[in-house]
């Protein structure tokens, strides 16, 4: 009943300028599943299936559709599109770093906190004030900000030492926390740059936060047809609060086989 529904809302995501994305997994048929959601301030899309990585992605016909700015914690396979921009969930960014300033005593780490939370708060200022993006100035100023608390993190995390044996050297949490912030830095501060597109991937996060719920009261689900029931289920009642229908009325709808449809990208109220 809900076929027409999600093929509407697949569509809508391929071509959305700005896509949360995040994962987890769920217990199904007493087995690990694992569940995909893309989602925007209008919708929310659910996909179930037996992997995690980019193959499960790909079947949700979704991501390797877009072209604009995806938004994720980092996990590699979202690599794997490389048509898009990345931004780099800075919540879980300043978790690590708190990490590393607390149990590995890294400096930097704390420095680099500051610059980011300050910065969020200031990108949200300028949004408010209609704005953008920063001025080429205050960019100029952060990349240089940036970059020197990058140095510092190297001067005290060198390169490991080749043991001469074969596999990769061995960093600390740190030490690679800080390879990533260095090597990716146009996608730790994609939101400075384009003040539509957020800091973090909390949208996304609330999305999936139903499905950890379900499970913790259920345990899980007896089988895959009714897991995906439950995610088209939740994925209509989530897209229909976002763009402001009433969700009696919504699921009044669905239960007469008139399912509601979201209306077209920007013109939900």
């Amino acid at each position: 009943m809900l076929s027409g529904f999600l093929g509407e809302v697949q569509a809508q995501l391929r071509t959305a300028q700005v896509v949360h994305a995040d994962e987890t997994g769920l217990r199904v048929n007493a087995r690990l599943a694992w569940v995909h959601a893309v989602s925007t301030t209008d919708l929310t899309l659910y996909h179930l299936d037996t992997r995690r990585g980019a193959t499960a992605m790909d079947a949700m016909g979704v991501l390797q559709h877009l072209t604009g700015v995806l938004v994720h914690d980092g996990w590699a396979p979202y690599r794997h599109y490389d048509k898009v921009r990345h931004q780099l969930c800075c919540a879980h960014l300043l978790r690590e770093l708190a990490a590393a300033a607390l149990n590995e005593g890294q400096s930097w780490a704390n420095d680099m906190a500051g610059l980011l939370s300050d910065t969020w708060h200031h990108v949200l200022e300028a949004k408010a004030n209609g704005q953008r993006s920063l001025s080429d100035d205050e960019l100029t100023s952060l990349h240089a900000t940036y970059r020197t608390i990058i140095a510092s993190g190297h001067e005290v995390n060198p390169p490991p030492t080749p043991t001469g044996r074969r596999g990769r050297l061995q960093r600390s949490k740190a030490h690679n926390l800080l390879n990533r912030l260095d090597v990716h830095m146009d996608d730790v501060l994609r939101f400075t740059t384009n003040t539509n597109v957020p800091a973090d991937n909390n949208l996304c996060e609330r999305d999936i936060r139903m499905v950890k719920i379900a499970q913790k009261i259920s345990g899980g689900f007896r089988s895959f047809e009714g897991a995906e029931a439950f995610l088209a289920f939740r994925g209509y009642l989530s897209s229909a609060a976002k763009q402001g229908a009433n969700r009696l009325e919504v699921l009044q709808q669905l239960f007469v086989g008139d399912p509601w449809m979201p209306s077209p990208s920007g013109t939900s109220p």
